[in-house]
């Protein structure tokens, strides 16, 4: 088997057991360092070179985190790819250290919610910490995503590919109205570019970055954080036979976070062209098209 007949059968394998594009390409980075170092392809390697690789990385300046990596692409590859399980037999995981993690107040949240530069990223991360949403989840919302009438949010794209359906509170469909009534994505997408695209994830983590400096609050704010990322449980918050966990409520966000919020839509209060696909699940009101004299009714509205 040569060295690209073994990488690609390892994507392969990767691609079936559904990891993340970016697992993939750090899986596939490594075993090609492998290679390369070994001299020939993954499947002809003994466990002498096995054990050479693991050494050498052992000797470079990375953490344990980087280092379960390396050892996770090189178990997945000898026990599900080449069948050879005793080849890493003897590889144990690092340890990781768990420091105490960084939290953030209310207050702090609230501060660096204002200093965005771009009130579109103000009410991306609204959104992340108040349904406890990882960013790529965030990213994936549609329009159809947000059901008003049992107060839920389905997230479609959620981690390993698997769904789950997540609160939305009063609060945070009150604002994600305002939001797309100034701003009109380009439908389906709850969150896109002037292009029509999907936001992009490094962007929306460089916003983060230079927001939480601006905000002076003297923390490096990440998505991942415990107050951003995960939110904090309130059970009693949940109504009797919903279907997830209740998340952290955005009581502390105001209207005016985002310019325009609860104003006319800056290209005119009617959207131009055919019936929006938001209309039903976000519009606070009965929206009427240009060319019709039919009223769109709303499922989220009582009869």
């Amino acid at each position: 088997m040569s060295h690209s007949c073994a990488l690609a059968r390892l994507e392969s394998d990767l691609k079936m057991a559904a990891r993340a594009k970016g697992t993939i390409q750090q899986y596939l980075g490594s075993i090609r360092r492998f290679q390369e170092m070994t001299g020939k392809s993954a499947d002809q390697a003994s466990q002498e070179e096995v054990r050479r690789w693991v050494e050498h990385l052992q000797g470079q300046p990375i953490g344990p985190g980087r280092l379960r990596c390396h050892y996770s692409a090189l178990a997945f590859l000898f026990r599900k790819t080449l069948g050879q399980p005793e080849k890493v037999a003897f590889i144990s995981m690092p340890r990781k250290d768990a420091p105490l993690p960084v939290i953030l107040t209310k207050a702090e949240v609230d501060r660096v919610l204002k200093s965005f530069t771009v009130a579109k990223y103000s009410v991306f991360f609204a959104l992340i910490y108040a349904a406890g949403l990882r960013i790529s989840e965030a990213i994936g919302l549609e329009t159809q995503d947000i059901d008003a009438l049992r107060g839920v949010i389905h997230i479609r794209h959620a981690k390993g590919g698997g769904q789950r359906l997540v609160m939305l509170s009063p609060t945070l469909l009150e604002m994600l109205r305002g939001y797309w009534k100034y701003e009109r994505p380009t439908p389906p997408l709850l969150f896109s570019t002037r292009k029509g695209r999907p936001l992009c994830a490094d962007t929306t983590r460089r916003a983060l970055l230079c927001a939480s400096a601006a905000s002076g609050i003297g923390k490096v704010v990440t998505p991942h954080m415990p107050k951003l990322r995960h939110g904090t449980p309130g059970g009693s918050d949940r109504p009797a036979g919903h279907p997830g966990p209740a998340r952290a409520q955005v009581h502390h966000v105001h209207p005016d976070l985002y310019p325009g919020l609860g104003q006319p839509d800056r290209r005119g209060e009617k959207p131009i062209g055919g019936p929006s696909p938001i209309a039903g699940v976000l519009s606070p009101t009965p929206v009427r098209h240009r060319g019709t004299r039919k009223k769109e009714t709303h499922a989220f509205l009582p009869p």
